[in-house]
């Protein structure tokens, strides 16, 4: 496993000569990344092809905004995808999410892991919707996990995306943040519960 905590041009020079590189786990101390310079993301995942197993902080793609709708490296290899410090209320989650489904057609398991909403400002907060995602596909996904999530609105957003999307999946494990009010966690497993899905096969557990 390979664990890297800056994104610059040694980064790039670094992955390119590890063409055997199938575990990458990319962080960053301060969320975002300040010396991505002139670097986008499609620089970025150019070094990635052979990669099958990938562990990385949401925010880090905060470092190379405007999106692009759809990355021009389709990671073919890539199987398991871990996203962590994801916080679903921040306005760029849910494109953020979109786009790296659309470049992982052959992504088999997902697990997000997510942080508290109160590290926003304001001014990144917003809710999401589903418009201009009906060309999302997962059509090999079987398995789906989320830590403690909390946001019921942006939160369910996603699940019901991927729910509605992901044809094979079999294994939903989602865990709610603890300090949810009871009453707050019954709303949300039945929701979840009760959400339309492509996957006869599919089993949800919430607790």
């Amino acid at each position: 496993m390979q664990e890297i905590w800056t994104c610059d041009k040694t980064l790039l020079r670094l992955l390119s000569s590890c063409p055997l590189l199938k575990r990458l786990t990319i962080n960053s101390d301060g969320g975002t990344i300040d010396e991505s310079g002139d670097l986008t993301m499609a620089d970025l995942f150019e070094c990635l092809r052979g990669i099958e197993y990938l562990t990385v902080w949401c925010f880090i793609f905060l470092s190379f905004l405007p999106l692009p709708r759809k990355l021009p490296t389709t990671l073919v290899h890539l199987k398991h995808l871990c996203m962590e410090c994801v916080c679903f209320c921040h306005i760029y989650a849910l494109p953020i999410f979109v786009l790296l489904i659309r470049s992982y057609p052959n992504l088999e398991k997902l697990k997000l892991v997510v942080t508290e909403d109160e590290v926003l400002d304001e001014s990144y907060m917003g809710s999401s919707t589903l418009e201009d995602y009906s060309d999302i596909s997962l059509e090999y996904l079987n398995e789906l996990e989320i830590l403690h999530l909390r946001n019921i609105e942006n939160g369910l957003v996603f699940v019901k995306l991927i729910l509605a999307k992901s044809p094979v999946l079999k294994k939903v494990w989602i865990f709610l943040w603890d300090e949810l009010p009871k009453d707050d966690k019954l709303q949300i497993s039945e929701i979840l519960l009760s959400c339309p899905c492509a996957s006869p096969m599919v089993k949800i557990n919430v607790s």
